[in-house]
């Protein structure tokens, strides 16, 4: 069994992840090398972030005459996260629609605990094609598939 323990520190933003093999610990009382080092921000850029991505978003609705709750706000938001975070340009890779609208699912579900109202099948195709422009091709044994796409996770 291996104990993870993250610790944040406030003055560089960096988070810093340590693995602890408990039995070891008895013998040795240190911290192994870190496992993972990456850039997090505060608590509060994050709000800050968030804050102005939604302001935006709202703003460019009420300028389109579109009227948007609160909920549909923030499921745009989870799928502009989406983007950012798990899909990426790749000139070799293929990936499946299905698979990438399934994802897009599981990561809304993950934040909600419910279905996506706004952004369906159809339009999540729509979407995905608007944003990242690549070829819809026809696979025999996968299906549709985007062409230059990857899924990251």
């Amino acid at each position: 069994m291996v104990i993870f323990i993250s610790v944040i520190r406030k003055d560089s933003g960096t988070c810093t992840v340590f693995r602890i093999n408990p039995r070891f610990t008895l013998f040795q009382n240190k911290f192994q090398k870190p496992a993972v080092k990456k850039n997090v921000l505060s608590d509060e850029h994050q709000k800050i972030i968030k804050g102005t991505l939604q302001d935006e978003l709202a703003e460019q609705c009420a300028n389109q005459g579109i009227e948007i709750n609160k909920d549909e706000l923030h499921e745009l938001i989870l799928f502009q996260e989406f983007i950012s975070r798990h899909v990426n340009y790749s000139a070799v890779h293929v990936v499946q629609c299905m698979f990438l609208w399934a994802e897009w699912v599981r990561f809304f579900k993950k934040y909600t605990r419910d279905f996506p109202q706004i952004i369906l099948e159809k339009g999540f195709r729509d979407l995905i094609i608007q944003h990242f422009n690549p070829r819809v091709g026809e696979d025999d044994f996968l299906g549709p598939v985007y062409t230059g796409l990857t899924f990251s996770k």
